[in-house]
């Protein structure tokens, strides 16, 4: 426990130090959005709430308009079943953003509760949860007959990370008519139904799913949704306190340590909560925030909103893990 409060402290300080170079950047202070397409900046007040010691009014005020940004793409979500699209600093878009956002926004809300005003805690919980039934299309994968494609595995742990804060919600009630045959079940029960459908077809060397190159896959791509797909179920696992769900995150963490080499994949620090928590996954860590530090500098800060905003979420769940 004494070397994960060690990584968590660095992983809030590297993300702190990479968040500065957003400030005033993301989203103007009266909360109006500077252009009509925002990005993954939008995230980046969140990020400070969560890593900073102290919080700052105009971070308030700008993860309130991040919640407004991600509670006003709700209804484009759940129009085309799919995850609304945010580009990161470099120009690239991917569907994990969106989740991560939402996930990140609870994250902050929850850290800096007792700081916040009761306007701002009603006001900050009905756009986060506005927010969340943009995943109203994972209802569609609680019918067991229904395959989750290997290509969305991620997006669906990611995407019952964000559900799973309104877990004692009555399905039905954030869900709708799309999930009308679950009347009585909570929108824990059909995150765990979720999970559960997911880790029981993990590949046999521990991958969350085995790499299938006969389908057109791509290795690079393949890496990258495994590691969103640990990050997703590492939020899950802490969150539930399920050791099953932990088991898992090892399992897969242990087979990309043997397997990846992560700076051929990203410098995104998907999963380092995992790596960790474990000295038996520690060169992981490392090597996944050398790559994040390195890659900061080498682009003098162009590729970092991400990384850091990944890296604020990931010190959260290693808080929750030393709870």
């Amino acid at each position: 426990m004494d070397q994960l409060a060690k990584y968590e402290r660095m992983m809030r300080r590297l993300s702190a130090s990479m968040l500065k170079k957003y400030e005033g950047d993301d989203l103007l202070n009266d909360g109006n959005l500077p252009w009509e397409n925002p990005g993954v900046g939008i995230g980046a007040p969140a990020g400070r709430m969560l890593v900073n010691d102290k919080i700052a009014k105009k971070d308030i005020q700008g993860w309130l308009a991040g919640l407004k940004v991600l509670a006003s793409v709700t209804e484009d979500s759940q129009l085309y079943g799919k995850c609304s699209r945010f580009d990161d600093t470099l120009g690239f878009t991917r569907p994990c953003y969106h989740p991560m956002l939402v996930h990140l926004h609870w994250a902050a809300m929850q850290k800096q509760w007792e700081k916040l005003s009761d306007e701002q805690r009603e006001q900050g919980n009905e756009l986060a949860e506005t927010a969340t039934k943009a995943f109203i299309w994972l209802a569609g994968y609680v019918d067991p007959n229904k395959p989750i494609p290997n290509t969305e595995v991620e997006l669906v742990l990611m995407g019952a990370a964000c559900l799973n804060w309104l877990r004692d919600k009555r399905a039905i009630d954030v869900f709708g008519d799309a999930i009308s045959s679950f009347t009585n079940g909570s929108c824990g029960d059909v995150v765990d139904i979720l999970v559960t459908r997911i880790i029981s077809q993990m590949g046999d060397d521990g991958e969350m799913r085995p790499f299938d190159a006969d389908s057109g896959d791509l290795l690079d791509a393949w890496w990258y949704r495994e590691l969103v797909s640990l990050h997703g179920l590492t939020s899950l696992s802490v969150q539930t306190d399920r050791i099953d769900w932990t088991y898992c995150c090892k399992r897969v963490a242990d087979h990309h340590l043997r397997n990846t080499q992560p700076d051929h994949t990203t410098a995104q620090p998907w999963g380092v909560a995992t790596y960790a928590s474990d000295p038996n996954l520690f060169t992981f860590a490392d090597q996944q925030l050398h790559d994040c530090e390195a890659n900061w500098h080498l682009t003098r800060g162009g590729s970092g909103v991400v990384a850091a905003l990944v890296l604020a979420d990931a010190a959260f769940a290693a808080s929750q893990m030393l709870r």
